[in-house]
This record gives structure tokens, sequence and C-alpha cells, in this order.
């Protein structure tokens, strides 16, 4: 919720700078599809029909481990840092520079790779 906010402080403060332009068609149509969002994900929406409920109960009693590429590690730790205050969950990320690296932080951590094992063995 708090992003929303900011998000639209920002582009209401680029707007009034002239940085952007806006016209009220495209505010129209931005408040249209944030209400649709709003509909698609409330908790009033039943769980086959909302993608966010379907989410937590496939990650319910498991550990996440979000990889990303070097260029979204912030995104993955702003996700995992979601995962671990809002679902009550212990979630982990790493920096994956390409196969090779990943498949040696596996091997030389045996945290990780206990993790990766266990995670193997519940989606077999």
């Amino acid at each position: 919720m708090a992003l929303g906010y900011s998000i639209s402080a920002i582009i209401s403060i680029l707007s009034k700078c002239e940085f952007i332009n806006l016209n009220s068609d495209e505010i129209n149509n931005i408040t249209k599809s944030l209400k649709t969002l709003i509909k698609d994900f409330s908790i009033e929406k039943p769980a086959k029909e909302n993608i966010a409920k379907n989410l937590s109960l496939k990650l319910k009693n498991k550990i996440p481990v979000i990889v990303s590429s070097e260029h979204l590690i912030g995104s993955s730790h702003s996700f995992k840092n979601f995962l671990n205050e809002n679902g009550y969950n212990v979630s982990y990320s790493t920096l994956q520079y390409g196969y090779d690296q990943a498949k040696k932080l596996i091997e030389d951590d045996p945290d990780f790779k206990t993790m990766v094992t266990r995670i193997q063995e519940n989606d077999n």
C-alpha cells in the first residue's frame, strides 16, 4: 500500500514540474487498472481466482529461495524481505552469476546444500 502512495506522489511531483506529461485520460486509465487489481487481489476473492492466495498456499510450510541475476539483486532482496516481514516466513536470496558459480555455492556451503537437497526432495 505504501508503495502506491509513494509512486503516486513521485508521479504527481514529476508532472507538476513538467518532467512528464500525463493527461486526464491516462490518469483515469491508471485508476481503473488499479481498482481492477485491488478487486483481483482482495481478501473477498476466492483462492481459486486470487493469484496472491494461490502463491501463499504454495509457499505454506516451504522455505522460498529467491535467486536472481546481478542486476536484479535489489528486487530479489526486497521480495525476500517482503516474505520475511509479511509472510512470517524465512526465505533466502542469493546472487547468481551463472550456473557454474551457483553450483559451486551449493557444493561449498553445507547449509545451502542441505536446503537445496530438501527442496528437491519435497518437489519429488
